[in-house]
């Protein structure tokens, strides 16, 4: 009955109140046809969903903190939990958005709660009739040639150099201004430099450590996107009016649109604040609506 009370009020905020006696997982998505009428298949899409965290949990590397992308999935097969409970709601009205706006909204709670500490004794390994994952060595190289001796007046070429690595992620300032916008592989960096907003594979709005760090502080929860249809590069752009911030494929569709309480007045800008909070703030600086969590302090602003 808890999960259904959770779903029925269509207020995501609520899951959180008991976060330390149980465990929880959300998702909601804009409702079609298919799905508004027939919450079973929204359930198993959460479900399906969540469970495909999988390919983000490293099991050459176990531990939460190392893993965090994947805490969905953690939660879903973490050994000591011993009861779950499973809900799905039609909300015409989400009433923890900053517009309200009608989505199909799934929790599963669990108990005792998974995720709190080593998940090396609650995530089993991977089993299967060869349980090492390692790669197959590769032959050895072929004795290399013998390089012809160069030429009188000459000097050698020097040997080639190792290809660089991969670029990492393009870092723009903190501050994003109306109208402007970044795409996948662009990331805000914070003033601090300890933490970076990006749009991740599945257009979902992330907040990762540093420059680089692949660990994940927050994100939205809300995939715009799933392996079978991919539609990047995404856009995240903040609008010239009303402070609205959306997000489109690569075909300039409109794939979530996330609405202020209220039209700022002249100069809003987006900020990724030095705590990891993405915040939409009037030009002198106030908070005037907050995205994501910072341990041991209040949601908001």
């Amino acid at each position: 009955m808890a999960a259904d009370n959770l779903t029925a009020g269509c207020d995501h905020n609520n899951v959180w109140d008991d976060y330390w006696n149980r465990g929880e997982t959300i998702s909601y998505r804009m409702p079609c046809a298919v799905y508004a009428t027939n919450l079973t298949l929204t359930l198993e899409w959460a479900v399906d969903a969540w469970y495909n965290d999988i390919n983000k949990y490293n099991f050459s590397n176990p531990g939460i903190d190392q893993n965090l992308d994947a805490r969905n999935f953690m939660q879903m097969v973490w050994k000591a939990t011993t009861s779950i409970g499973c809900s799905a709601h039609y909300c015409p009205a989400m009433k923890s958005f900053a517009k309200p706006q009608a989505v199909d909204f799934v929790v599963c709670l669990y108990m005792p709660p998974g995720n709190r500490d080593s998940n090396e004794q609650n995530v089993f390994p991977k089993q299967g009739p060869n349980t090492n994952t390692s790669p197959p060595p590769l032959p050895s190289p072929p004795p290399p040639e013998a390089s012809p001796s160069p030429k009188p007046g000459t000097s050698p070429k020097p040997p080639g150099t190792s290809p660089s690595p991969p670029p990492g992620p393009k870092l723009i300032g903190s501050k994003l201004m109306p109208g402007q916008s970044f795409s996948t592989g662009t990331c805000m960096l914070s003033d601090n430099r300890l933490y970076r907003l990006c749009l991740n594979t599945y257009g979902e709005m992330a907040v990762y450590l540093g420059p680089s760090d692949p660990r994940v502080r927050w994100r939205n929860q809300m995939p715009l996107g799933d392996k079978k249809n991919l539609k990047r590069p995404y856009t995240l752009t903040l609008e010239k009016a009303f402070g609205v911030i959306d997000v489109t494929d690569r075909l300039g569709k409109a794939m979530m649109v996330l609405f202020p309480p209220a039209s700022p007045a002249r100069g809003y800008n987006l900020k990724l604040r030095d705590d990891g909070k993405a915040v939409l703030q009037d030009g002198n600086g106030r908070c005037l609506v907050a995205w994501g969590t910072v341990p041991g302090k209040p949601a908001g602003c």
